[in-house]
């Protein structure tokens, strides 16, 4: 598994327990770069402006509310500044593709947890609005663009 002992620590499997809180501009700015690289590293055609108002609904909404996901961003975003002082340029690459984790024996960690609480999730978020298009799928007279939640 990828990083050091922050990516490394365990946290338990279970999302991490945050009281619902907003986050600060500049955690939204880190998180905001994230979701661009995200988009970036799967060549999506989707422009991150596109899904801006979505995205900052989204992450309101998770960290707003009950089972808030305050936390797992405030991780994450610890997670993302070790693997940018271990690895550099290639820190989201190693992320996203490179991570060698281990779902068995690794889902307790902030790795696992930035991957699976922040990550997938980012990235259900871009294919919900419109990112499916870029694999070619047929028929999708259903689909609603710029659909809310």
């Amino acid at each position: 598994m990828i990083g050091g002992n922050i990516s490394k620590e365990k946290i338990g499997i279970s999302l991490i327990q945050s009281y619902p809180k907003d986050l600060e501009e500049h955690e939204f700015d880190i998180l905001w770069k994230l979701l661009n690289d995200i988009i970036t590293s799967y060549n999506f055609s989707l422009e991150p402006e596109e899904i801006y108002g979505q995205w900052i609904e989204f992450i309101k909404l998770k960290s707003n509310h009950t089972n808030s996901y305050y936390e797992e961003y405030k991780s994450a975003i610890a997670v993302l500044a070790e693997l940018e002082d271990l690895y550099a340029k290639d820190a989201i690459n190693k992320l996203i593709f490179e991570n060698n984790i281990n779902p068995e024996e690794d889902k307790d960690t902030r790795l696992y947890h930035c991957k699976s609480f922040v990550i997938d999730e980012f990235i259900k978020l871009i294919l919900v609005s419109g990112g499916f298009r870029d694999f070619e799928v047929k028929n999708t007279n259903g689909y609603i663009y710029k659909s809310r939640f």
